[in-house]
């Protein structure tokens, strides 16, 4: 299965250093709308559903609106009910529900390559937090490092990876550049 990451990562070297994630189920875990949606909307019109849904699942939406599904809805479904919408949405637009953490365990690394498989940063010299998962921030993890992860490292665009660790199964949940840059105005 792929995930997916909103957001980009980009450290000043020798700098204390936090990122956020925000972690999304994969494609078939979408919401594809067939019109427009007017602020304060409670049903989306979605092409039909490839999952069932359960209500109380949350979707984000580009500009980063997220909505909660009410009721639940099966797999074939053309219809949601949603807890009103906070703002308007364009036609066509794809929203993606939002991972559920809880009870996951993380680990994170930063690699000179996707291919290397020794870390330059492992997850034992962060801090990594799973935010409140019943609110708008499902889905969401704070990474923390201090400057000295980054003192000695020249900087250029290095890959992360983030991993779910349970149960003897490790699984990428996010990966992409992870961008350090000289200290400096810009």
């Amino acid at each position: 299965m792929n995930y997916a990451l909103i957001g980009e990562d980009a450290i000043t070297k020798g700098q204390d250093w936090i990122i956020e994630h925000t972690i999304l189920g994969p494609v078939s875990e979408s919401l594809e709308l067939t019109g427009a949606v007017e602020a304060g909307a409670t049903t989306l019109y979605v092409k039909p559903l490839k999952a069932d849904w359960q209500a109380g699942e949350k979707v984000q939406f580009e500009g980063s609106t997220v909505i909660t599904l009410t009721v639940g809805a099966s797999a074939g479904a053309v219809s949601v009910p949603v807890a009103a919408i906070p703002g308007p949405l364009p036609p066509a637009i794809r929203g993606r529900k939002l991972r559920d953490l809880t009870g996951y365990t993380l680990e994170y690394e930063v690699l000179a390559t996707p291919a290397q498989e020794t870390p330059i940063i492992a997850s034992a010299e962060l801090a990594i937090t799973i935010l409140d998962q019943t609110g708008n921030l499902r889905g969401k993890v704070r990474v923390q490092g201090p400057r000295a992860t980054t003192i000695d490292l020249p900087a250029k665009r290095y890959f992360y990876a983030l991993w779910r660790n349970n149960d003897g199964s490790r699984r990428p949940i996010a990966w992409g550049d992870w961008d350090l840059r000289e200290r400096g105005f810009l």
